[in-house]
């Protein structure tokens, strides 16, 4: 299990990386877009959405949101910072809440355990992450603060998963997710906070503007810990144990950009309330 979740997570990494160093921009945010569509039709599962064209339904109407998001923002011209900053800021409040509702659960899982209700949070999940990936792309040497920030998630979800089954100990959130842990969670926000000092060091940051960068990988890793424990609610919520077969030794595509849905607009805000410091 471990050699294909392995041989998955590389193949998935080549692949993101060549489209976000070699592909315009355009074409960036368009293939994006396709895993964003493509983890939407597996979110109709988790919401209850049983048929296929109520499933197709679902992913037509993330397709035009994803169009109208573009459009509020002004891509793909150019990024209007007022203009992201408007989509970001209720966005944070909706982590916030996500944040609440999963430590609370399973009590207000009937404020949220409906179908209506898991449509509308799919689009909050699934949409403002990919608004972020445009808005850091357009930014000064986009195409690397890109595959950084993805690349300070996913070490969150390495550091986590190595850490957790080598130490065990304290379950994190066992109401949520059973096979998380404390030791975990630590292990995920260091082997992020390693990937930060490495990065801002070897480009020359130091002093304020390393701990302004330090401070920005530890919020996005704390945040993204609770975009997959939202999925891991709503799928404990429905009964299911993947959002899907997709991706081998991973499950579903959801279960791979789940702790991107929080992470990348929190560091998206970051970079935008931070300015071009780096």
């Amino acid at each position: 299990m471990l050699k294909q979740r392995v041989l998955t997570a590389l193949a998935f990494a080549a692949l993101v990386i060549s489209v976000v160093l070699y592909a315009p921009a355009a074409l960036t945010a368009t293939l994006f877009g396709l895993l964003v569509l493509g983890a939407s039709w597996e979110w109709a599962a988790l919401a209850g959405f049983t048929t296929r064209g109520a499933r197709l339904g679902y992913v037509a109407l993330v397709a035009l949101v994803l169009i109208l998001g573009a459009r509020l923002v002004g891509a793909p011209a150019g990024i209007e910072a007022a203009a992201i900053a408007r989509v970001l800021y209720p966005v944070l409040g909706f982590w916030l809440l996500a944040a609440l509702a999963v430590l609370a659960y399973p009590r207000g899982a009937a404020a949220w355990g409906g179908r209506g209700a898991l449509a509308g949070v799919g689009l909050l999940v699934l949409v403002p992450p990919w608004l972020a990936v445009l808005y850091i792309r357009s930014l000064p040497h986009g195409e690397y603060l890109v595959i950084y920030a993805i690349a300070v998630i996913a070490f969150a979800d390495i550091g986590a998963y190595f850490a957790g089954r080598a130490i065990g100990g304290a379950k994190l959130m066992p109401r949520v997710s059973p096979g998380k842990t404390w030791a975990g969670f630590a292990g995920g926000m260091l082997a992020s906070l390693a990937l930060a000092a490495s990065v801002g060091t070897g480009t020359g940051l130091g002093g304020a503007r390393l701990g302004t960068w330090m401070a920005l990988a530890g919020a996005t890793a704390l945040v993204s810990v609770f975009g997959d424990l939202l999925e891991s609610m709503v799928k404990r919520h429905g009964g299911m144990k993947d959002s899907g077969s997709l991706l081998p030794g991973h499950g579903g595509l959801f279960d791979r950009l789940d702790s991107l849905t929080a992470g990348l607009p929190v560091l998206a805000f970051g970079m935008l309330q931070a300015g071009s410091f780096w």
